[in-house]
């Protein structure tokens, strides 16, 4: 697993966190797992660093080309990646971090599952949006990946819309990352095939192994939508064309005319994303 640390560089702090942070590196490093953070050498950040690489474990740094000077990152990192703003280092590290979304599910999971529900039964947690994506993301502070307050949050367990660059094998790849024996209540993937891909004549072979792989890695319910985004972009511009055009809401299909605008811009924005645009 590749666990992403965001720390201090400052040296400012007191030993007990260094301490602290060090020996969570080496921690990390005895489980066989990977530290990916900001690249420093000083403060946490070089504290988790020399903690990984004590137990011979792997180390990943990020950092701004601006702060390769002397003495600022950290020197025996197994991989470094130069970016050329912050913005850019950040976007890297919430990208190749799988340790988020999971210390999250897990979190949900040991605060719901086996609650008392009031019906003589328990609650049992689920991991799905069905279409309230739009709704709670009306609710919703912007947040890292840059998606903006406001905008649709993720629609169940996929990227948020304009994100999911990496196409439908990233994709689960990431997604069964997650523990989903622990969401008993369901857990929904949402896959976009760009057209292209489908009209691949090895699109069929990569398909059965593509599905093949998710129930080996725990997957419990996953459906696709296959269209290209310039088709989306002309159904919008002209409805009148498109009266039997139907897309993959979650669990029932929807006439792409009766969606709303917003819909239809986030239906939108992940075929654009998975079209690699």
């Amino acid at each position: 697993m590749v666990i992403c640390l965001y720390g201090a560089s400052s040296q400012n702090i007191h030993p007990a966190y260094t301490a602290g942070v060090e020996a969570f590196g080496r921690e990390i490093g005895r489980r066989g797992h990977t530290l990916l953070f900001g690249g420093g050498d000083k403060g946490l950040m070089g504290a988790a660093a020399r903690g990984v690489k004590a137990e011979k474990g792997r180390v990943i740094g990020v950092a701004p080309r601006f702060f390769d000077v002397d003495g600022v990152l950290y020197p025996h990192c197994d991989e470094f990646v130069y970016t050329d703003t912050m913005r850019q280092r950040k976007q890297i590290l919430e990208d190749r971090a799988d340790a988020f979304a999971r210390t999250v599910a897990d979190a949900l999971a040991r605060r719901l599952n086996c609650e008392p529900n009031g019906h003589g039964g328990t609650f049992q947690m689920g991991l799905w949006s069905i279409d309230n994506d739009l709704v709670l993301g009306r609710q919703t502070a912007a947040t890292p990946d840059g998606r903006k307050a406001g905008e649709p949050l993720a629609r169940n367990n996929s990227a948020t819309a304009g994100c999911g660059t990496g196409g439908p094998t990233a994709l689960i790849l990431s997604q069964t990352k997650l523990d989903q024996a622990e969401a008993a209540d369901g857990f929904i993937s949402d896959v976009i095939m760009p057209m292209s891909r489908a009209e691949n004549p090895e699109t069929p072979a990569h398909l059965v192994a593509l599905l093949r792989t998710y129930a080996e890695r725990g997957g419990q319910c996953i459906h696709f939508n296959c269209f290209r985004a310039a088709t989306l972009r002309d159904a919008m511009a002209h409805p009148e064309r498109y009266p039997d055009l139907q897309v993959r809401v979650c669990g029932w299909n929807a006439r792409w005319v009766d969606l709303s605008r917003a819909e239809q811009l986030h239906f939108l924005a992940t075929a654009e994303a998975q079209e690699g645009r």
